[in-house]
């Protein structure tokens, strides 16, 4: 637009149409970036599951190994018992009183033996005796030795009997001997038993306690980690709220701007008469327009054509 150019009723005289295609355009952009924020979830943190406790362990007791002991410990009791009657007690005795008798008959019968052959040789040395006493004699010291005989067998058989004693004496007594130290070793497992027992608690005690000092090591840690995660949750709800607030400050501050671009339009008909620069305001330049009435052959130096002016921000519409 310039001086002399006709102008018609409700022409636009001064608009800011770049400024307000590019205002409106970032209001769309601001608009777009804060339903997106506002579409935008922020899921808080899970609730936290419930952290299982360790479980204690059951009361210590030994009564099991304790009574495996006091069995193992009777046993050998009575075993030994049994040792030490069989040991002080003669098993043998009727043996060997009836050998001993059985000996002093086989000596005596011997005796007589020999006394009868002494006999017989005191008679064979005689002369003049009847051959009927020499028979007679030698008839008795075949008997007599016969008798020997049958008594050396009962010696025998009594010798036998006691060997036969003595040895089943000693075989009871290895028999005993061994339940007494079977008894013993029993004891002895019953007590390793007592004291793995005692160990394996002691094991068991220091793995709980490790046990323990984890999970409250884990307990801390994931206390810490919701506690992390509920103020991240939290500054991020503040992130939000900031950021939808500069937005609906933007979208104030832009709505204000598009408020302020004011559109001009010539109330009359006519033309043109003068286009002059007020000043500048920052970034506005300030321009008064003058409009005359009528067509402009028809307006005359002296017409009192009635002027009409406006200051507006021209430098965009005029570059």
């Amino acid at each position: 637009m310039k001086e002399g150019d006709p102008v018609n009723v409700g022409q636009v005289l001064a608009d800011r149409d770049r400024e307000r295609a590019r205002l409106s355009s970032q209001r769309e952009q601001v608009q777009l970036s804060l339903s997106k924020i506002e579409q935008t979830k922020l899921l808080p943190p899970p609730d936290p599951l419930p952290v299982p406790e360790v479980q204690e362990l059951p009361p210590n007791s030994y009564k099991e190994e304790e009574a495996q002991i006091s069995g193992a410990e009777l046993a050998l009791q009575h075993a030994q018992r049994n040792y030490d009657l069989a040991l002080s007690t003669s098993a043998f005795i009727t043996q060997q009183v009836n050998l001993e008798m059985e000996k002093t008959k086989a000596d005596a019968a011997q005796r007589e033996v020999d006394l009868q052959q002494r006999k017989l040789d005191a008679i064979a040395k005689l002369k003049g005796l009847p051959p009927e006493v020499t028979s007679h004699e030698t008839v008795v010291l075949d008997r007599k030795i016969s008798e020997r005989d049958q008594q050396q067998a009962k010696y025998n058989h009594a010798a036998a009997e006691l060997q036969n004693a003595k040895e089943q004496r000693n075989a009871q007594l290895k028999s005993l001997t061994n339940e007494v130290e079977k008894a013993r070793a029993n004891v002895q497992l019953a007590q390793s038993h007592l004291q793995s027992a005692k160990a394996k608690r002691s094991y068991d005690e220091y793995q709980h306690s490790l046990t323990k000092a984890r999970r409250t090591e884990e307990i801390h840690q994931f206390q810490q980690n919701q506690a992390r995660q509920e103020q991240e949750y939290l500054q991020q709800q503040r992130d939000r709220e900031f950021q939808i607030a500069q937005l609906n400050t933007k979208l104030g501050e832009i709505d204000q701007q598009l408020g302020e671009l004011s559109t001009v339009s010539s109330p009359y008909a006519g033309f043109v008469k003068t286009i002059r620069t007020l000043g500048q305001n920052n970034q506005n330049l300030q321009f008064q327009i003058t409009l005359a009435i009528g067509g402009a052959g028809n307006v005359k130096p002296n017409s009192s054509a009635e002027p009409f002016s406006t200051g507006h921000d021209m430098k965009k519409l005029f570059g």
